[in-house]
């Protein structure tokens, strides 16, 4: 197939994702396509690929120097939408790639709350390591270590009040 002479549309690009295919978003960056564009709602590429666990189009994206915390209308940055749909893989992607961990969505909640909601104890030990704030001001005051224990997820717990700690010796 000769390469198109003009960049695939924005739309079309967004339906490969959507079925897995990375041709057009390849296209798109070799064409000059901006790897931050956005619908209407506020969703990047980088968000789709999130959302449908799209290592490969997040690496693209990644590379292309996408923005990792362009935020949507919902207040979601990729590493939201990572951790709400449990992509432990692309959640480490977007770390290692400066996805900031303090931010809030439009529910008031950071991508380590986000990911205590969802019991994923692998996803909140990532993002604790990767400097993530347990303490309650951080997270629009949700008392985040009394909810892993509501929801029986005692390891999870224990992480979060040693990184507590850790905060506290810090402070100290």
């Amino acid at each position: 197939m000769p390469d198109s002479p003009e960049p695939p549309q924005f739309e079309s690009v967004l339906e490969s994702l959507e079925s897995g295919d990375c041709g057009l978003l390849t296209e798109w960056l070799i064409h000059g396509g901006s790897p931050d564009e956005q619908e209407s709602n506020g969703r990047s590429f980088l968000h789709v690929a999130s959302f449908l666990g799209n290592a490969e189009a997040a690496r693209l994206l990644v590379e292309a120097l996408a923005n990792v915390d362009l935020v949507a209308a919902d207040g979601c940055t990729p590493l939201h939408t990572a951790v709400h749909k449990r992509r432990a893989e692309l959640v480490g992607m977007l770390l290692r790639a400066g996805a900031r961990v303090d931010l809030l969505n439009s529910n008031g909640l950071t991508p380590l709350a986000l990911a205590v909601n969802k019991e994923n104890p692998e996803i909140v030990s990532e993002l604790i390591r990767a400097g993530a704030s347990a303490d309650m001001s951080s997270n629009n005051n949700r008392d985040l270590v009394r909810q892993a224990i509501m929801c029986r997820q005692l390891s999870m717990a224990r992480m979060l009040i040693d990184a507590s700690a850790e905060i506290d010796k810090k402070r100290a």
